[in-house]
């Protein structure tokens, strides 16, 4: 290779900036209520020392063994409902894991 064609530029097209999403104002929104109501159910664990009922999910077994509707259960039909309706809103906005 000669020096020329080692000094030879090439232009490279420029892409403006895309304009800021409301979107992702959203999602941090959403992301902000989900960790709050985190800290109100730890708070609460750590007030009173015990749980209302299981939160997760797997936990809605105890419902059909009890009888009664646990908040497991109320969770899991609010995430399948949600799912059906708003399509992976949870999983791709409102995880606290990301």
């Amino acid at each position: 290779m000669s020096r020329q064609q080692e000094r030879k530029l090439v232009a490279l097209p420029v892409v403006s900036p895309t304009p800021a999403s409301r979107m992702g104002r959203r999602r941090a929104v959403s992301l902000i209520l989900v960790h709050v109501l985190i800290l109100i159910h730890i708070g609460h664990w750590l007030g009173s020392g015990s749980t209302l009922s299981p939160l997760e999910p797997s936990e809605a077994s105890f419902t059909l063994l009890n009888g009664a509707i646990n908040a497991g259960a109320v969770f899991l039909v609010v995430l399948i409902l949600s799912t059906l309706i708003f399509g992976r809103f949870f999983c791709g906005w409102a995880c606290h894991v990301v």
